[in-house]
C-alpha cells in the first residue's frame, strides 16, 4: 500500500514509535468489490451511512431467505430484535447512561479540536499527511455521524475523559484503507465514498463499523495489543466490535477477514465462525453456509 507515489508505509507496529503516522500493514482493511445480490436487501435506501441514529429502528427486516439462513447460522437467530439486543450488550450500550444528543455534538467538537490536527499552511507531498479530518471532507461527516451513535458517543466520551496528556491523533490520509493502532487512527479523506465493498470477502462495508473496529486497535479498545497476535486481534475486532455495529446498522455480519501483505496482496484468510483454521491466500464464505469457505475469484 502507498500513501504517495514514492513513499511506502512501514510494515510493523515497531515503526509507530519512530513515526506516529505509519500504520500496521497487517491490520489493513480489504478494498472494494461487488456485493452479493442477496445482501442488498439489508442496506437502507439511503446508503450505508445513516443520517441519524433514529433511522436505525428495524434495519434487518425484509431479508431474503438466504440471508435469514446465514443469520441463523451466525447468531442462532434470524430475529432482528434479538440480534440487535445481543449487539447492544456486546457493545456495552445497554443499561448505561448515554450522552444526550446535544452533549454528543458538543463532545464531537471537543474531540475534533483535541485530536484532529489542523491542516498546515504547507504540506510536503512526499510525507505522510499530518492533518486530521476537515469540514467538507466525507470522512469528517462520517465522524460526526459516528459521534451521534450510542457506541460512538460512549467511545468519544471515553477518549475525552482520559487523564493526562498522552497523544492520540486522528488523521485524514489521501489513500489506503482505514487503520488504527495504540495512539492513532488513519482514515482516507474520501471514506466511505472510496470503498463500498471488501475486495476479497465480497461483502458490503459499513463505514461506522469500520471506525469502531479501528478504535478497538487503539489503547481505548478491550483487546491486548500484540505484534505476535495481529490476526487474532483482527478476528476479535470483527467479532466483538465490527459485527455488532453492522447488525445495528442493517448489515449482515462480516464472515471472513483477509490479512494482506505490504503490497496489498492476500496472505491468509480466517472465517470468523472458525478462527482456529487459517486458509492461505484469499477466500470467501459459502453463501449456503457462512461457516464454510470458497476460494476467492479475484486472486
Amino acid at each position: 500500500m502507498q500513501i504517495s507515489a514514492s513513499v511506502k508505509l512501514e510494515t510493523t507496529p515497531a515503526a509507530i514509535e519512530k513515526t506516529l503516522g505509519k500504520p500496521v500493514q497487517a491490520a489493513k482493511t480489504e478494498s472494494a468489490r461487488a456485493i452479493p445480490a442477496d445482501q442488498l436487501s439489508l442496506q437502507r435506501a439511503t446508503g450505508p451511512v445513516p443520517e441519524s441514529p433514529a433511522r436505525l429502528n428495524h434495519p434487518l427486516q425484509n431479508s431474503s431467505p438466504a440471508v435469514e439462513r446465514r443469520l441463523q447460522r451466525y447468531y442462532g437467530s434470524a430475529d432482528p430484535a434479538k440480534i440487535q439486543a445481543q449487539a447492544r450488550k456486546m457493545l456495552g450500550i445497554e443499561g448505561v447512561l448515554l450522552p444526550a444528543p446535544h452533549q454528543r455534538q458538543a463532545n464531537f467538537l471537543e474531540f475534533a479540536s483535541r485530536h484532529f490536527p489542523p491542516r498546515p499552511s504547507k504540506e510536503d507531498p512526499f510525507e505522510l499527511p499530518q492533518h486530521g479530518p476537515q469540514p467538507g471532507m466525507p470522512v469528517y461527516a462520517l465522524w460526526q455521524t459516528y459521534a451521534q451513535t450510542d457506541y460512538g458517543a460512549l467511545m468519544i466520551e471515553k477518549v475525552l475523559k482520559e487523564a493526562g496528556e498522552k497523544p492520540f491523533v486522528v488523521r485524514a490520509t489521501t489513500e489506503g484503507p482505514p487503520q488504527g493502532w495504540h495512539d492513532f487512527i488513519l482514515v482516507p479523506e474520501n471514506f466511505p465514498r472510496n470503498a463500498n465493498q471488501f475486495r476479497y470477502g465480497g461483502q458490503a462495508i459499513d463505514p461506522l463499523a469500520i471506525l469502531h473496529h479501528e478504535f478497538e486497535h487503539t489503547r481505548f479498545g478491550r483487546f491486548e495489543q500484540s505484534e505476535a497476535q495481529m490476526l487474532q486481534e483482527e478476528v476479535h475486532a470483527v467479532r466483538e466490535v465490527e459485527n455488532p455495529v453492522r447488525s445495528l446498522n442493517g448489515f449482515e455480519p462480516r464472515y471472513t477477514y483477509t490479512q494482506l501483505d505490504p503490497e496489498g496482496q492476500p496472505l491468509q484468510t480466517v472465517n470468523i465462525l472458525k478462527p482456529e483454521v487459517i486458509h492461505p491466500g484469499a477466500w470467501r464464505f459459502d453463501p449456503e453456509d457462512p461457516g464454510l469457505m470458497l476460494p476467492a475469484d479475484n486472486k
